[in-house]
């Protein structure tokens, strides 16, 4: 009986601590249970009350990395009641975020994780994306576990979209040699499938090349008043030599001397053979440019009247001279032009309807070219096209010409196969269908994609 009432003294000593953990409490309860059982008449004697049921546990006071959770009874019939009238359990001791370190929970002082933060937007709003929240380490900076955690978000399939038309080719984006060439796109209205970028290879030419010897001067264009000399050379090894393949130099810079007047050629034959005619002789003015008097000189043939019968009437008769035109170069020698007109009915007028009369201005002055113009954008692709590019002469005449062209993306041109169908519409109505086709490039080096969506489908639902 001893040992009894000493180990009841040492429950109600161990609860009245409250040192139990549950398990402890469960198996004091038990005890208690037993002896009451057997000693009934001592534990009547020693109390008067009784504990009701335990209450349900409250909530545990945190979601992870270790809460509390309580529950109490409440002492009946009597004032007092053998034992406690509340209880405390751990609970949510998992850690925070990732799984506990080798499969047990691990405290490490008196750190404790904060609440999470909300979830960050989705990355994407089709197609599969993320979401990141985090939370801060309270009271202590060596909380186990992670700081941010992430999760998959709006992963369901995003609706097809369609490309717009291909941007023009940018430049070739070398000088010599091979480049590069890009274009893009935009899809509008969803996923589109293919890229939005395309690259292809474009040819400049070989770098490098060298010139080979000056040919000699070609001969002077004009034997006084200045002239032209041109020489040539031409780039081997390569085409992009650096330099002009062309040369002009001014020659026969001289004033032109006044010329002498060859003989006068026979008259031609006479326009008419009665009624009055006309007839032509010419000369040639030689050893200058600026001969006086004219080059042509007409007289008056076959003057006695026609034959009676022949029905013909002739009252025709030249008009008036016109003035003499300006002269026809504003620098050294050129020509005047006066005109004039047959009128009336009959034989032909007698003589010229144009006279010209040597006209002299100011030596010419050897003018300036501007700089080239930008070269023309190239007028094919591949196969071979041109580029043209200009100048203009300023302040007199200058030697050489106003213009050049040269060959441009001389590269083969190789045919893709025609598109072919692969695969069905994704769709088999409204305004967003699409299928796949495909082509082959029988060589591998044909420009622009092999792979292409193309619209399908695209009626009223």
């Amino acid at each position: 009986m001893g040992l009894l009432v000493a180990s009841f003294v040492l429950l109600l000593t161990i609860h009245s601590l409250h040192l139990c953990s549950a398990e402890d409490s469960a198996s004091i309860n038990r005890l208690g249970e037993a002896l009451d059982g057997r000693f009934g008449d001592l534990t009547a004697k020693t109390t008067n009350g009784q504990f009701g049921p335990w209450s349900a546990f409250t909530a545990c006071s945190r979601s992870c990395g270790g809460g509390t959770k309580k529950r109490t009874r409440i002492c009946q019939h009597g004032k007092t009641c053998l034992g406690p009238t509340h209880e405390q359990q751990t609970c949510n001791a998992h850690l925070c975020g990732s799984a506990a370190l080798g499969g047990s929970t691990i405290l490490r002082g008196n750190s404790r994780w904060n609440e999470w933060a909300d979830w960050t937007a989705c990355t994407k709003t089709c197609g599969g994306g993320e979401q990141t929240r985090f939370r801060s380490c309270l009271a202590g900076a060596s909380c186990l576990g992670a700081k941010n955690e992430e999760r998959k978000c709006n992963t369901g399939s995003c609706p097809f979209g369609s490309w717009n038309q291909w941007t023009a080719w940018t430049v070739c984006d070398a000088a010599c040699g091979t480049g590069q060439q890009r274009r893009t796109r935009l899809c509008i209205g969803g996923n589109c499938a293919g890229n939005n970028n395309e690259v292809r290879h474009c040819s400049r030419g070989t770098c490098g090349g060298d010139w080979n010897e000056w040919s000699a001067f070609s001969p002077c264009d004009k034997t006084c008043g200045g002239g032209k000399e041109i020489r040539r050379r031409v780039c081997t090894g390569g085409s992009n030599c650096v330099g002009n393949g062309e040369e002009v130099r001014v020659c026969n810079s001289q004033p032109c001397s006044r010329g002498q007047w060859s003989n006068w050629s026979a008259f031609v034959a006479c326009t008419r053979t009665c009624g009055g005619g006309s007839q032509i002789r010419r000369r040639t003015c030689t050893g200058g440019s600026a001969c006086p008097g004219n080059v042509d000189e007409s007289r008056t043939c076959n003057s006695q009247s026609c034959p009676k019968g022949m029905g013909f009437r002739n009252d025709a008769s030249w008009s008036t001279w016109t003035p003499f035109s300006p002269c026809s170069v504003t620098c050294g020698t050129g020509f005047e032009t006066r005109k004039r007109n047959c009128v009336g009915i009959g034989a032909p007028c007698p003589g010229l309807d144009k006279e010209q009369r040597p006209c002299n201005r100011p030596p010419c002055s050897i003018g300036k070219w501007t700089s080239w113009t930008a070269w023309t954008p190239c007028t094919q692709s591949c196969n071979g096209g041109n580029q043209r590019r200009s100048r203009v002469c300023q302040g007199g005449v200058c030697v050489g010409d106003n213009n050049e062209a040269r060959k441009c993306n001389v590269q083969s041109c190789t045919v893709w196969s025609t598109w072919r169908d692969v695969g069905v519409c994704s769709r088999t109505c409204g305004q967003s269908g699409v299928k796949r086709r495909t082509r082959v490039c029988p060589s591998g080096t044909c420009v622009g994609p092999a792979e292409d969506f193309i619209a399908c489908n695209r009626v009223p639902c």
